[in-house]
């Protein structure tokens, strides 16, 4: 059905009152009905009023945009090593560019785990916790260089979002001592599955402990967290008892323990700020419904809110199951900001958009704390829900064009972040968005909640502009307490109004300067103006500067490039391959690369023009080469975009003579972390040859062993290197490299699994003889393998094999086996079968991620009755056996 909108003209008070002779100042804003998609108006719940929307977008002074990014939901992979998670979160980036956001949630900890290095919680699944590299570091880092906010988005109950079926202890014993899980009276289990008890004060001080150690290691804007407080299904009764001196009902005790922890958090962060000159916000995202009510609001002397909740019908926080006050936390102060999941659309059958801003709108009016409006883009993938199913990009567009109108709500934060980068497109779920509302940037909120601790910025000093060829170049020294510039630009006065904002760049400099160029203007005559910003968002005064005069200038300057690393081989005709890591620039389009050598130091040649294979990557691009007929010779690489360039320092390569491999590298302890192995191999026939051995934790940086320590010796014509093995790494690479001044061998490069340590049983038992002597049993008689048990939380596999070579699952040696697991001895019970003359079993100890054989051990049996087929089947076995045996 054709949609008809109609228009009305409604006059808001948007300005300053002018007292001249009785006039006002006023503006008209011209309002228009919301129509659903059978081109009926849309109500506001349970009433006959239309809902109206400004025809036009409102551009506000300030408007907070983000989207929240996690690995949960798939938004992103999470991290595994450096460059996976470089770029794939400069794709992040990009696309909140894209969509001229200017803040950014990143999940940081998701199930009583940490997507950073921790003492408190161990790593969450989604991130590689054996690299050096600090990834969290890098991302804050990354935000701030491009004047985007990092806000930390923590749950900070949940250990699990399902039922596991684990018991208290069980999951107790899976944490390290000094986390609250740790502890049993700490845990609570339900059907909404596991969280830390909030009525506890150790997961207070735990939880407390941990924002801190967060926010001591990491520069972020703000600690965030979202809607889950309880869950649904528990039993805290045994809490209640020790904590409940006000005798409160069950609603209000469980309500007063998130009161306690939010208001000790908010603590903790105000003194932080104060004594660190910080701004850290602290913000919530409850779920769209306060309370269900009539919508109505007013207010008491102190402006708090007198309200029965949002004309709405739905889920509401407040109670059952989530008991979290957040108008309470807004009232006293306790946080600076709040984001209503206000996912619903405007034709929602009971709770509708409208009627759910519009109370959050009222109900914090009077308040230093900012609000902003959670969109469920996701919305638009379920067939049930609306305008969102219907027309996407209508009802996303909509709803921020909705909330310009409301006084208090000064933002929209996406959820999801995979749903938003879909919507680059121009029939993407954001093009209206994009088209009519965030077509330029925007400034950030300021923090209200500082009050007079807002932090002042200083000036602006020393802006000067040039032209180049790309655009006019902006140059600035860095201001005090800035960690954000907004760049102005106006053909006439500068006002400093939003439309006159073109862009809103970070902290990054060169030698104390921010550089910037206008890629928009080439020539002409213009105003611009520059502001800082600080961390509360708080501008500074302008400084402005025209283009007249203006005198040709240089592109800007790109990031060093790092880590350049070639192969090994380089001997004279072999083709060796160069590396070095990608540059994430914030200056211009993609980088290109082209890597050149020389002879001389003088003519300088591009590989790539050459016809050498060049392999591009976000992570680590790649050069192919053919070493000629020298014996030195230099490489650079030249890195550029369409705004900026750089040039790496020469690298002199000294070819040399291939004397070939070196053979036998390996070891023979298991290799436990934290503990020693001996490496050994085979010395080459060359008299004089100087040894060195090399570890790599990626196989292609490579570092020298301290030979000083444990230098390299000579034993049963072998040359030895012991080396402990480190606690923090679950891969390392080793490789041998011989060497004089005249030629080069290497090894292979032997890779190691390390595994986490564990004290092997000193022994084997089988029928409580040691192992290592013959052991016989009749046909049908019990076969009792037995050893000393190891820690809890390890698994056991025991398997067999009629030939010593193939293992398979006990089950298959026979159905009846039975294991008993004590406090000091495991034992696995089976019954000699007919069918072998003799079977070899395999005892395998599982722990963390060890996976350790205690040996292979033989059993005789003698059958009661002998078959032709069987004994000719173990004597070829064991003739075979004794053959590999003198192979061997």
């Amino acid at each position: 059905m054709k949609k008809f909108t109609k228009s009305i003209t409604f006059v808001l008070l948007i300005g300053l009152s002018i007292m001249l002779g009785g006039l006002v100042s006023v503006k008209a804003i011209e309002m228009e009905k919301v129509y659903d998609i059978n081109g009926q108006p849309v109500d506001y719940y349970r009433t006959d009023t239309n809902v109206l929307i400004p025809k036009d977008y409102i551009t506000p002074e300030r408007d907070f945009r983000a989207a929240w990014v996690t690995p949960l939901t798939g938004d992103i992979t999470g991290f595994s090593s450096e460059g996976q998670f470089k770029a794939e979160m400069t794709s992040v980036f990009q696309t909140l560019e894209y969509f001229n956001m200017n803040a950014m949630i990143y999940h940081v900890r998701i199930m009583n785990d940490s997507l950073y290095p921790s003492n408190y919680n161990p790593f969450s699944k989604y991130y590689n916790g054996d690299s050096d590299f600090d990834a969290l570091e890098w991302l804050v880092e990354e935000s701030h260089r491009r004047g985007i906010e990092f806000h930390a988005w923590m749950n900070p109950y949940r250990i699990s979002s399902s039922e596991t079926g684990r018991t208290k202890d069980e999951i107790a014993a899976s944490f390290q001592s000094n986390n609250a899980a740790s502890n049993p009276e700490n845990l609570l289990v339900g059907s909404g599955g596991e969280i830390l008890n909030p009525g506890e004060p150790a997961v207070r001080q735990f939880l407390l402990d941990t924002t801190r150690e967060l926010i001591n290691k990491y520069d972020v804007d703000a600690i965030h967290f979202d809607d889950y407080f309880y869950i649904p299904g528990i039993d805290d009764t045994h809490t209640r008892l020790k904590y409940n001196p006000k005798n409160l009902s069950l609603a209000d005790w469980r309500r007063e323990q998130v009161d306690i922890f939010i208001r000790d958090l908010h603590n903790l962060i105000e003194n932080y700020n104060t004594l660190n000159h910080k701004a850290i916000q602290l913000g919530i995202s409850p779920s769209g419904i306060y309370r269900d009510g009539d919508g109505i609001v007013t207010y008491d002397e102190n402006n708090n809110a007198i309200t029965n909740g949002s004309s709405t019908s739905g889920f509401a926080h407040y109670g059952n199951y989530l008991y979290s006050d957040t108008l309470l936390w807004a009232n006293e102060g306790w946080i600076d900001y709040l984001v209503p999941q206000s996912y619903w659309s405007f034709d929602h059958n009971t709770a509708r958009f409208a009627d759910v801003m519009d109370w959050w709108d009222k109900a914090l009016r009077y308040k230093d704390v900012n609000v902003y409006s959670g969109m469920g883009l996701y919305m638009s993938d379920k067939t049930v829900n609306k305008s969102w199913s219907t027309q996407p990009a209508v009802e996303a567009e909509r709803q921020v064009r909705y909330i310009s109108k409301l006084d208090k709500i000064t933002g929209t934060v996406v959820f999801s972040y995979q749903h938003l980068a879909a919507s680059k497109s121009s029939i993407g779920r954001m093009n209206l968005v994009m088209s009519n509302a965030w077509h330029q940037k925007a400034l950030p909120t300021e923090v209200l909640s500082l009050g007079d601790n807002m932090i002042t910025p200083g000036k602006i000093s020393n802006l000067n502009i040039s032209k180049t060829s790309q655009g006019f170049k902006l140059q600035f020294n860095e201001a005090v307490d800035a960690n954000r510039y907004a760049i102005y630009r106006s053909a006439g006065a500068l006002t400093y109004a939003p439309d006159q904002l073109i862009d809103l760049i970070g902290n990054h400099s060169v030698d104390g300067l921010i550089s910037y160029i206008d890629q928009d203007v080439m020539a002409g005559n213009y105003n611009y103006g520059i502001k800082a910003l600080s961390p509360s968002n708080t501008l500074s005064e302008a400084l402005a500067i025209n283009t007249a005069g203006a005198q040709d200038g240089e592109l800007l300057e790109l990031e060093q490039i790092q880590n350049i690393v070639l192969t090994d081989n380089l001997f004279k005709g072999e083709t060796i391959k160069i590396r070095f890591d990608a540059i994430y620039s914030i200056y211009g389009n993609n980088v290109e690369y082209d890597v050149l050598y020389s002879t001389d130091l003088t003519n300088w040649n591009s590989m790539k023009q050459e016809g050498y294979a060049f392999t591009p990557s976000n992570v680590q691009p790649t050069q192919e080469f053919k070493i000629g007929n020298y014996d030195k010779f230099y490489i650079k690489i030249k890195a550029h975009t369409d705004l900026a360039s750089t040039e790496s320092n020469v690298i002199e390569v000294n070819t040399s003579l291939n004397y070939g491999k070196i053979n036998g590298l390996t070891f023979f302890e298991v290799p436990f972390r934290n503990k020693e192995i001996t490496l050994q191999w085979k010395a080459k026939d060359i008299e004089d040859l100087n040894y060195k051995v090399q570890y790599s934790y990626n196989n292609i940086l490579w570092h020298d062993m301290d030979l000083s320590v444990s230098p390299i010796f000579e034993q049963n014509n072998f040359l030895k290197k012991k080396y402990i093995l480190p606690n923090d790494k679950s891969l390392i690479y080793v490789k041998v490299v011989g060497y004089d001044e005249s030629g080069m061998a290497f090894s292979d490069t032997l890779r190691i699994e390390t595994k986490q340590f564990i004290n092997l049983p000193n022994e084997v038992f089988i029928n409580n003889l040691p192992s290592t002597e013959d052991i016989f049993v009749f046909e049908d008689e019990d076969i009792m393998i037995s050893w000393a048990s190891l820690p809890e939380g390890t698994n056991y596999l025991v398997t067999w094999s009629e030939d010593g070579i193939n293992f398979n699952s006990l089950r298959t040696y026979d159905s009846s086996y039975e294991a008993i697991i004590g406090e000091e001895t495991t034992s696995f019970k089976m019954i000699a079968s007919y069918l072998n003359y003799k079977a070899y079993f395999k005892v395998t100890v599982l722990y963390g991620n060890s996976n350790i054989d205690l040996g292979v051990f033989e059993v005789y049996t003698t059958p009661y009755f002998h078959y032709l087929p069987t004994f000719v089947s173990y004597m070829f076995n064991e003739n075979l056996n004794m053959l590999r045996k003198i192979g061997q």
